[in-house]
């Protein structure tokens, strides 16, 4: 939990530091060329409030999940009488599970394929590999093409 914490703490860092570049390159801009951008302006600071108000919806989300957390392990423990290490390897699974999962998911958005119809790809591949065995026989005469045994 920790390190995902901290992973969402260094984006939202990441984040505040490229928008402070964006704003002293636009001040620099600004300066450069002496006129005046409210436009630019206005946006960057509609920029700003969207990150102060998404950092603040990701700390009461991380408030809620602790929480829960809290709430489940005590019912767990408490109300249904789980064994403290049986519960321990229980959340070690679900742990690795999230984990692969998410990994997975990672993947598949790497490589999802950008094409709408998938099934005319498989019928011109279907048509090349019925082309190839006539191109075979047009090697197997030309001994030019065809290495020494």
């Amino acid at each position: 939990m920790k390190k995902k914490n901290e992973k969402k703490s260094e984006e939202f860092l990441a984040f505040k530091s490229a928008i402070e570049l964006l704003e002293e390159r636009l001040r620099f801009s600004l300066e450069a060329q002496g006129k005046s951008h409210e436009y630019l302006k206005q946006h960057l600071e509609k920029v700003w409030q969207i990150y102060y108000d998404l950092e603040a919806r990701t700390h009461d989300l991380e408030v809620q999940v602790n929480l829960l957390t809290r709430l489940m392990t005590t019912i767990a423990l408490e109300n249904l009488g789980i064994d403290l290490k049986e519960f321990r390897r229980l959340i070690r699974r679900v742990e690795k599970e999230l984990t692969n999962d998410s990994e997975i998911a990672h993947l598949e958005s790497l490589f999802s394929l950008d094409s709408k119809h998938p099934s005319h790809e498989n019928k011109n591949q279907k048509r090349t590999l019925r082309k190839k065995p006539n191109d075979s026989k047009k090697n197997k005469e030309d001994p030019g093409l065809n290495p020494p045994k």
